[in-house]
């Protein structure tokens, strides 16, 4: 609900459960999959790609959402609470509201074309006179605690079929565009049958990747490893590779230059990529949690002990 530019049912991604019991860590994979009509020749217009940012924008960007049962399956294979429960206290926020702060001004300023494009992203980010809503604002949505009640009420079900599902095919194959836009907004192929539930962005990937690569392989500890200015090389039509702002000043960074790498930290959001939090299993069976030092103003991590 507080970070809708990563965090949102329409989305997919996984999750990683560690079992204490068996000392044993689950994958559950619930990231989207293709609508069963998408081919490859839907991201081409007269037998060229059509370009990343045009189709970031349209319906043909839209998978098939599996966030929602992604959270279903982990509460039937692991939870203690129902998906009623859990969705309670974000039914709360969605209705009462929380503070705007100066990540969520930035993140709506990077999207401010596309959201004045969209009729129904206009009127839930952007202020009656079409700029995003300032740092202090109590932003609340509704519509959201509108779909997360049936979901906690009916289950997945209530996601993947009926009224929300319709609306979701709807959105996807005629985008409520705003009259008059400039922007060419595609529609989608996603049909009421593939809302079948399945298992969010690229820097996901990388972001864990080099969190890995820096504590396991390069003996940084943990929340050193987390810390550290990342990369991501991802649809980039120049070729350049996204670099954290602070990754620019590194001696490394001068190193892959010197091999012909070219680093932007222009397709950043606010010259950072990805936030992420830590678990380590250390081998006296504690545990350690770490999160975001400076990112997105800091984060929060910590191991609550049983009771």
């Amino acid at each position: 609900m507080t970070d809708p530019f990563s965090c949102g049912i329409g989305g997919g991604g996984f999750m990683l459960v560690y079992l204490a019991g068996e000392q044993e860590v689950i994958a559950l994979d619930h990231r989207e999959t293709a609508p069963s009509r998408l081919e490859a020749r839907s991201f081409y217009e007269d037998g060229a790609p059509i370009a990343f940012n045009e189709l970031v924008t349209s319906g043909l960007s839209v998978g098939v959402p599996g966030t929602v049962r992604g959270w279903s399956e982990a509460l039937r294979r692991h939870g203690t609470l129902g998906l009623g429960d859990v969705l309670k206290r974000a039914i709360q926020v969605a209705e009462a509201g929380f503070d705007v702060d100066q990540t969520f001004l930035d993140q709506t300023r990077r999207n401010l074309a596309r959201f004045q494009a969209i009729t129904s992203s206009k009127a839930l980010f952007l202020g009656p006179d079409g700029a995003p809503w300032p740092v202090g604002t109590i932003f609340k949505n509704p519509d959201l605690a509108g779909t997360y009640r049936p979901i906690a009420e009916g289950g997945e079900k209530a996601f993947y079929e009926g009224r929300v599902a319709e609306a979701i095919v709807a959105a996807v194959k005629s985008p409520p565009v705003e009259p008059g836009s400039a922007l060419d907004v595609r529609a989608g192929v996603i049909e009421l049958s593939d809302l079948l539930g399945s298992p969010g962005g690229s820097t996901i990937i990388t972001t864990v990747l080099q969190i890995l690569v820096g504590h396991i392989d390069l003996g940084l500890p943990i929340d050193s490893a987390l810390a550290a200015p990342r990369l991501s090389q991802r649809n980039s039509g120049d070729g350049a590779t996204d670099a954290e702002t602070a990754f620019l000043s590194a001696p490394e960074a001068e190193g892959l230059a010197s091999l012909g790498h070219v680093l932007s930290d222009a397709g950043t959001m606010a010259g950072e990529i990805g936030a992420a939090t830590a678990l380590r299993f250390n081998g006296d069976g504690t545990v350690t949690a770490v999160a975001e030092p400076v990112r997105r103003h800091g984060g929060s991590a910590m191991v609550e002990q049983e009771r």
